[in-house]
């Protein structure tokens, strides 16, 4: 198909909607596709510099619309871009306008933002429309706000307010009433977000992916530590309390009172940095925690491998590319049965951690145990390393593309 993405965020040199709009291009061009992307002028250095490298990317239109003035205008009082969103859909629908009178569309694919909060008017163009996978809908629950600070609450309960009123938005339900198909990273983003009069369009689908892992078999990247040796723990990402760190760090110090030989490292920055230093020393964990910073992303995949179980217990997070990377390295994983992670670890790879009814100190004895238990099973942890390999093949950028667009393909035969 000649496939028009309209993706506001694509950038090859950042992550989040930045790559994930630019990761479905090439992707879908890796499978015969023919593709036009609109997207903002804004990423052309980047995009160019990342054709210029790769030949093959040549092969993809890119046309790059923005209103540099407008956007300065409305970062004055909004600088993450939502109010220039609106009026930059406008202005890539009209240029999607033009591209189509000149060469015949197939599909228009709206990819970024990944936001079921935001809309498109790709829908009104007349060509089939497909929206997503977006995400938004999944939330805090609410026995666990406690753990976060009142600004982080009053940041909670404010979204899910937004959230609700996706129902009475009239631009939303514009861009749900024109989509062909909805796609949305959970069922909580579907039964939150998107009325039920579109559900029958909708389809739960990852909005991320990852390379392919490397050749089997013996692919694993993590270096084995001698038994009866420290067990080397990592969380990699934002330090924020979304992230889950406060529930952690207790459960560290069960396992240090306990004797466990342990160490956390900590790799990452964030507004809760500071909270979490002094949580840490009020506990006594100097010892067994390491606070590494950022690091690059080029430096990634060696934190992962120097480490035998990534932990990360994040209360809401739609995606979990951090998740991803880890199992993609052979490294197992555990979080909470939440969410994005908690989705993926369904298929294996990892421990999750229940929620379900349980207290802030339930939550935290409930990952000291999961990690006490991975401490001491070396059967438990070869077989968590290889389903690791056998699961995350799966999540890569090629099946998901291969995912959605085979299947709705077969639809249309």
């Amino acid at each position: 198909m000649r496939v028009l993405l309209s993706a506001f965020a694509c950038d090859p040199s950042f992550g989040s909607d930045e790559e994930v709009g630019w990761r479905w291009a090439i992707e879908l061009r890796r499978s015969g596709h023919e593709v036009i992307v609109i997207t903002r002028t804004s990423h052309r250095k980047s995009i160019e510099q990342a054709v210029a490298e790769t030949p093959a990317l040549e092969q993809i239109q890119f046309h790059y619309v923005d209103l540099p003035g407008v956007q300065r205008c409305l970062a004055r009082i909004n600088r993450r871009n939502h109010l220039y969103y609106f009026i930059w859909q406008a202005a890539a629908t009209l240029a999607a306008r033009r591209i189509i009178a000149a060469q015949q569309i197939d599909l228009i694919h709206h990819v970024t933002w990944v936001s079921a909060r935001q809309p498109s008017f790709m829908g009104l163009l007349g060509r089939p429309f497909w929206f997503g996978p977006v995400a938004g809908g999944d939330t805090v629950p609410l026995r666990l706000l406690g753990s976060m600070s009142f600004n982080e609450k009053c940041y909670e309960s404010v979204r899910v307010i937004i959230n609700l009123t996706n129902f009475i938005n009239p631009l939303m339900y514009l861009t749900f009433l024109t989509a062909d198909r909805i796609f949305v990273t959970s069922e909580s983003t579907r039964k939150s977000m998107v009325p039920a009069f579109f559900h029958g369009k909708t389809r739960t689908r990852l909005a991320i992916g990852i390379d392919a892992a490397p050749a089997k078999p013996g692919r694993s990247n993590i270096q084995s530590a001698p038994a009866g040796s420290e067990l080397r723990l990592l969380y990699l990402g934002r330090l924020l309390s979304l992230k889950g760190l406060q529930l952690l760090l207790p459960a560290i110090k069960t396992l240090a009172d306990k004797g466990v030989k342990i160490t956390l490292t900590i790799v990452g920055c964030g507004p809760t940095e500071q909270r979490l230093k002094s949580l840490s020393s009020s506990l006594g964990l100097d010892q067994h925690i390491k606070w590494a910073g950022w690091v690059p992303k080029a430096e990634v995949e060696q934190w992962y491998a120097r480490h035998d179980l990534l932990v990360f217990p994040s209360l809401r997070d739609s995606g979990g590319l951090t998740t991803l990377e880890a199992m993609r390295c052979g490294l197992p994983v555990l979080s909470l049965d939440l969410a994005g992670p908690g989705e993926i670890l369904k298929s294996g790879g990892g421990m999750r951690v229940s929620t379900q009814g349980k207290s802030l100190p339930e939550i935290s004895a409930g990952i000291a145990a999961a990690i006490e238990c991975f401490a001491a099973d070396a059967v438990l942890r070869t077989r968590l390393r290889n389903e690791t390999l056998a699961c995350v093949d799966a999540y890569s950028w090629t099946a998901l593309v291969a995912d959605i667009y085979g299947s709705q393909l077969e639809m249309r035969k």
